[in-house]
């Protein structure tokens, strides 16, 4: 009993057929091997009304039952019967019948051009071994050496392919109960059977994992003597020239293997253009490249070669390769959109894209927007213009990135950039950040000629990448452009320089050029080879020494060697040259294989060397200059650094406080440090003791930001602006790193500077050092210069109460920080401070080292070189920096308020109202009791905000508008 659920099954599998008319085809065939020709008869007949032509191209017509064959419109059950002979004798591209064996491939019957349900038998020598278009092959014995084959295949059918040899030896390996592999090798070949059964099979499993279901019952790798490489339905025919190269079994062998899906049971409809090829190119060739990179560059390379803007057509009128050109568009081009369009939608759902077209489109005719329909539905994305830009359209982006800058803004830094393309183009691609410490990708969708972007970053960018893997379809540039053979068979109307005692030897190549004038070397002029690609024949020819001085080529044997034209950027020099005439003669047309090589040399031995010169990868872009490191052994960067600074339990690092550059190297190294061992601690001059409980606080997310400035009283002790050390704290925030407070409590330090150290009380002494070493005459004649240079500006000072809370200041550091590593052994702990407190080891680092006696490095940020001064001085490029905003006013602190004195004219609060005598008493609703309150507001505030002041006794409410600024330093 046959279910309802079995029935509905086979109905939907059906829905495919029975949306078109089905044509039926039976053919039968005979042949005269003597005189190479062939007999048949065609009998063609539809299930419904439907128009068809029939090309016979070259056959002789002996009956039909209609009188023209070029458009018929044929009737259900009318039967169209045509009698024909055919003369293959010999050996052509396409179809021969002979003693040695029968291949056709060609038009060898009348072709139909539609798709049909063949029925199909011929009679041919009984030894002879059929292969053609099958799930079954039927033999039957007839007299006089005879035997009638019939290839069953009982699927929608282009065109139909017959081959029948008594050379072939066949062997088979039966992957499952429904799949069975052949090889129907030569003789001399057979032993290859074993390693392509199976390659075929490791191939095979790999695509039905991707793709579904292998679509046939059988398939048969075809040895043919004709040099071919090309799949139909259930087999594959591979020349007898090429079989033995392991490049067929590693790369040929899976493309014409992959067809069996895409062109061999999901056929292109040709009006529409050609995508099978694209893809199954991207699929084999590409997935199975050592270097899909490299590949991808190559495939652009290739196009920037062959395709010129007035020979450049859209993919949708590409239907078959027939040369370079239209291989560079047809495979090459597609080949990249169907990369692009995978990372566009993501890789699991292209496979199943994939498998829903596969499904959907099996045994039929499918189009670029039966494609489309497909990837739409599994990705739910409107792909409308991807495919319309793509397909529809022709031309290759040029892009270019035409401004860049970046600054640090809220503690990150901030890059701002524009990219100019040529086209209107609209796509994504990728780019990458190189900082210090590491690599940030990033996706940019490109649109239209301009694209301005912007990317905020934890980390300080040295260098923008764009496309450095070749993920999208463009036009390389300059840099990026490697020197292949491709552009030499790209033109046709090089400057040629041949001396007269080679030309001879290089008549076979010299015809290639025969249009071209023929430069001898005594004509040489550079201005001959501006805008020009070059061709050299010969390593003697001293064109060559003119060019590149000198340049070493091998005599073995026939080389070319690609190179960049020196004189002129985008053009290329090459040089060939052979042993004699008979290697170039017999070798030269092998090095058109090779077009993506930039040097190949085809020994006498016929093995070929190749290699490929190098070029960047992606387009490149310096952001900013790398800090350049002095060392006591030269100029070092970033890693040798911090390879050096392992075994070192202190690591100062130094600064200019108001120097963004600095505490981004600051940020740098500690986020290094951090990335190799996690068990750091930072240990900084502008927090004070008392307030660490805040600074544990906020590290812990128990506090927020302003209130960390609040609690710290930042403002009030440190006073420069928190955006410089933004970016350190809250990398210590977000990975738990503790922070230290080193410092001396201010009014310690302050009345100290004042009137020395014995007029402290003795609740203030206890706050003391335990041990403080005054002895460094050095240092005390060091910080008797800096005193002298700021003595005009309290002349009351004396130089001995400045040397002792100096002292405090550099002690109390030294101690906070050798106290907390002694408690913690296994921390590693980064100080840091200004460069005066580190310079020559005088101020910390030789005071943690008399507590400590563990190792210690210094780094200094721009200072002058002196011996001993530093293990490592660091010189940064300038970088812009977005500080706190500020209203524009100067203020009295009263007791009622902060009172404005004065307006700055044209600055914010000049244009928002604000006046002299105003007390301010809100900013963005938060109370304002003292300018450090102030302070904390303007480190986050909006564009618009409010500022509520007291005037002549009553609350106005005034609106304060910041415009963006430029960064600065």
């Amino acid at each position: 009993m046959i279910s309802f659920k079995k029935i509905l099954t086979m109905f939907i599998l059906l829905i495919p057929y029975l949306s078109f008319a089905q044509i039926s085809y039976k053919l039968n065939v005979s042949f005269d091997i003597q005189k190479g020709e062939i007999y048949g008869t065609a009998v063609i007949s539809s299930d419904r009304k439907e128009s068809i032509s029939i090309d016979t191209g070259e056959l002789e017509i002996i009956s039909s039952t209609v009188k023209y064959l070029s458009y018929i419109k044929i009737e259900p059950d009318q039967e169209i019967k045509i009698e024909y002979k055919g003369k293959f004798k010999g050996f052509n591209a396409h179809n021969m019948v002979s003693k040695h064996g029968i291949y056709l491939t060609g038009v060898w019957y009348p072709k139909v051009d539609k798709l049909a349900i063949f029925s199909f038998t011929a009679e041919i020598p009984k030894e002879f071994i059929p292969v053609g278009e099958a799930e079954e092959i039927k033999e039957f014995p007839l007299e006089d050496g005879i035997k009638k084959v019939e290839l069953i295949f009982p699927h929608p059918l282009e065109h139909l392919h017959f081959i029948a040899t008594d050379k072939f030896k066949v062997k088979e390996k039966k992957v499952r109960e429904d799949l069975s592999i052949y090889t129907y090798f030569f003789e001399m070949d057979h032993h290859l059977a074993d390693a392509y059964l199976k390659e075929a099979e490791k191939y095979i499993k790999t695509y039905e994992e991707k793709i579904g279901k292998f679509p046939y019952k059988r398939f048969a790798i075809v040895e043919n003597v004709l040099p071919t490489g090309y799949s139909m339905p259930t087999f594959t025919l591979i020349g007898m020239q090429i079989i033995k190269y392991p490049f067929v079994l590693r790369s040929s062998l899976g493309h014409e293997i992959l067809h069996q899906w895409f062109g061999c049971s999901v056929y292109v409809e040709d009006e529409t253009g050609n995508w099978a090829e694209g893809l199954t190119t991207y699929l084999s060739d590409h997935n199975f490249s050592e270097n899909r990179s490299l590949y991808r560059k190559k495939l652009l390379l290739k196009y920037m070669a062959f395709v010129k803007k007035d020979n450049e057509f859209p993919l949708k009128e590409f239907v078959y390769k027939k040369d370079d050109l239209s291989e560079a568009i047809g495979y090459g081009k597609t080949a990249m959109i169907f990369h692009m369009l995978k990372r566009k939608i993501g890789k699991d759902l292209f496979f199943k894209g994939l498998q829903r077209f596969f499904n959907e489109n099996k045994f039929q005719r499918a189009s670029w927007k039966d494609l489309q329909k497909s990837f739409e539905e599994v990705s739910g994305k409107d792909l409308g213009l991807f495919f319309h830009q793509w397909i529809e359209k022709k031309g290759i982006p040029e892009i270019k990135i035409s401004e860049i800058n970046v600054k640090v803004d809220d503690g990150r830094f901030k890059i701002r950039g524009k990219i100019e393309q040529n086209y209107n183009f609209v796509f994504n691609i990728p780019v990458k950040i190189i900082t210090y410490t590491g690599e940030i990708h990033k996706q940019l969708e490109i649109q239209g000629k301009k694209t301005e972007f912007q990317f905020v970053l934890d980390d300080e960018p040295l260098k923008i990448v764009i496309d450095e893997n070749y993920d999208t379809f463009r036009k390389l540039s300059g840099d990026e452009v490697i020197p292949v053979i491709y552009f030499l068979l790209g033109d046709t109307n090089p400057v040629v320089f041949v001396d007269e005692k080679s030309e001879k030897k290089y008549e076979t190549v010299l015809k290639i050029y025969k249009g071209t004038k023929y430069y001898r070397p005594s004509q040489f002029k550079y201005s001959a080879i501006e805008g020009k690609n070059v061709v050299i024949f010969d390593k003697e020819n001293p064109v060559i020494d003119k060019i590149f001085g000198n340049r070493k080529i091998s005599n073995e044997g026939l080389s070319i060697k690609a190179f960049k034209n020196p004189v002129s950027d985008g053009n290329f020099v090459f040089i060939i040259h052979g042993e004699n005439k008979d290697i170039v003669d017999k070798n030269i047309r092998r090095l058109r294989h090779y077009g993506g090589y930039s040097y190949v040399k085809i020994g006498r031995d016929f093995r070929a060397e190749k290699s490929v010169a190098k070029s960047e990868n992606g387009i490149k872009f310096s952001i900013r200059t790398p800090a350049k490191i002095i060392s006591p052994d030269g100029i070092t960067d970033l890693k040798s650094m911090l390879h050096s600074l392992k075994d070192k339990k202190f690591i100062f690092v130094g600064e200019k406080h108001t120097s963004f550059s600095h505490h981004a190297v600051q940020y740098s190294i500690i986020k290094a440090l951090y990335m190799e061992d996690p068990n750091i601690v930072i240990g900084m001059e502008m927090f004070q003791r008392p307030f660490q409980k805040y600074l544990d606080m906020y590290i812990n997310g128990e506090i927020d930001e302003k209130e960390f400035l609040k609690k710290t009283e930042y403002f009030k002790r440190w006073k420069y602006d928190y955006n410089y050390y933004k970016p350190i704290l809250r990398f210590a925030k977000e990975h738990k790193i503790p922070v230290i407070a080193l410092n001396m409590e201010a009014e310690i330090i302050d009345k100290v500077s004042d009137k020395g150290i014995d007029s402290l009380t003795p609740e203030e002494k206890k706050k003391l050092p335990k041990s403080m070493d005054f002895s460094n005459e050095k240092y005390k004649k060091y910080l008797k210069m800096i005193f002298e240079m700021h003595k005009k500006r309290n002349k009351a000072k004396k130089f001995i109460n400045f040397y002792q809370s100096q002292l405090i200041w550099d002690e109390t550091m030294a101690e906070t920080a050798s106290e907390y590593i002694m408690k913690n052994p296994d921390k590693k702990m980064i100080i840091i401070a200004g460069n005066g407190h580190l310079r020559y080891g005088y101020g910390i680092p030789d005071r943690v080292y008399r507590r400590t006696g563990m190792p210690y490095a210094i780094i200094l940020n721009d200072e002058d070189i002196d011996k001993e001064i530093a293990d490592y001085v660091v010189y940064t490029q300038f970088l812009a920096g977005v500080k706190a905003k500020k209203i524009g006013v100067y203020i009295d602190i009263t007791d009622k308020g902060l009172k404005v004195e004065d307006v700055v004219k044209d600055s914010p609060a000049d244009k928002g109202g604000i006046k002299k005598g105003d007390i301010i008493i809100e900013f963005n609703g938060k109370p304002i009791k003292s300018l450090e309150d102030l302070r904390i507001e303007l480190v986050y505030p909006e564009k618009e905000n409010e500022i509520t002041v007291l005037r002549e006794g009553k609350k106005i409410k005034l609106k304060i508008v910041f415009e963006e600024r430029n960064g600065h330093q």
